[in-house]
C-alpha cells in the first residue's frame, strides 16, 4: 500500500501557522509531498544505512486487523502537503556514531561514497514512478522494483527518459508509442520493434544495470 510520510519540520510549520491564524472550525489534513509504496520506502532507508536485510512485501497484510486498499493511508486530494522531499530528508540522516554530531556523521558518509561506474546509479535518484537516464539506458522504478531498457524509442529515437510513466508502461513523448518496461514488448504503435531490456541489481544505495556483452559491443 502507499504511504505519504511528512518531515517533522513540515509538521511543525503547519501546526505553527494554523495555531497562530484565525479559527478554521474544520480539520486540516497534511501529508508529505510524494507517495511511496511502504516496502519500497523501507528498502531505500535500509540501503541508505548500508543495512543488507531483505524487505518482503505482503499485499494481504492487515492494518489493525483490516486489509486496506492501495490508497487507504494517503491524504485526500485537498490535503496541505509539505515541502521536504524524502531524498532531501534521508540525505540529512545517518547512524549516530560514538564520535558525535549527526551533521558530521552525515557529511562523512557522503564523503566516503565510492564513485559510480558507467552503468551504476543511486537508487535515491529514482523514486517510484520515475525514470533515470544512465548512459544509453533508461532505468525505471516500478513500485519499488528496478528495470532498465534502451534509452530511445526504436521508432524515431524519441528519448524514453522524457516519456510518461504509468505503472509498468512508458509512452514515448515523440509519437506516443507504448512499451512494457519489464519485457520491452510494444503495447501500442507506431513502434514495431520491442525495446532491449536489461536486468538491474541493487547493493545498498547503488543500482547496477547489467548489460550483455553483445549489447555493449554494439553500443561501442
Amino acid at each position: 500500500m502507499l504511504i505519504q510520510p511528512i518531515a517533522a519540520d513540515d509538521v511543525a510549520r503547519a501546526v505553527a501557522r494554523i495555531a497562530t491564524g484565525a479559527p478554521l472550525n474544520r480539520t486540516v489534513e497534511i501529508g508529505g509531498p510524494e507517495p511511496f509504496y511502504l516496502d519500497g520506502l523501507v528498502e531505500r532507508v535500509l540501503g541508505a544505512h548500508n543495512d543488507p536485510r531483505e524487505v518482503i512485501g505482503d499485499p494481504h497484510a492487515r492494518y489493525f486487523g483490516t486489509e486496506l486498499n492501495e490508497r487507504a493511508l494517503v491524504p485526500a486530494d485537498e490535503a496541505e502537503l509539505g515541502w521536504i522531499r524524502f531524498d532531501e530528508w534521508i540525505g540529512r540522516t545517518a547512524p549516530i556514531s560514538d564520535q558525535n554530531r549527526p551533521d558530521a556523521v552525515g557529511a562523512a558518509a557522503r564523503t566516503e561514497r565510492a564513485p559510480l561506474k558507467e552503468n551504476e546509479f543511486r537508487i535515491s535518484e529514482v523514486p517510484p514512478g520515475s525514470v533515470l537516464l544512465v548512459g544509453d539506458m533508461a532505468v525505471f522504478n516500478v513500485e519499488g522494483g528496478f528495470c532498465a531498457t534502451q534509452a530511445r524509442c526504436p521508432h524515431r529515437q524519441g528519448p524514453l527518459s522524457e516519456g510518461v510513466i504509468d505503472g509498468s508502461t512508458v509512452t514515448c513523448a515523440l509519437h506516443g508509442a507504448q512499451f512494457n518496461v519489464w519485457t520491452g514488448a510494444v503495447l501500442r504503435g507506431p513502434a514495431k520493434e520491442p525495446l532491449k531490456t536489461y536486468t538491474v541489481t541493487v547493493d545498498g544505495d547503488v543500482g547496477s544495470v547489467n548489460v550483455p556483452l553483445e549489447h555493449a559491443i554494439q553500443g561501442a
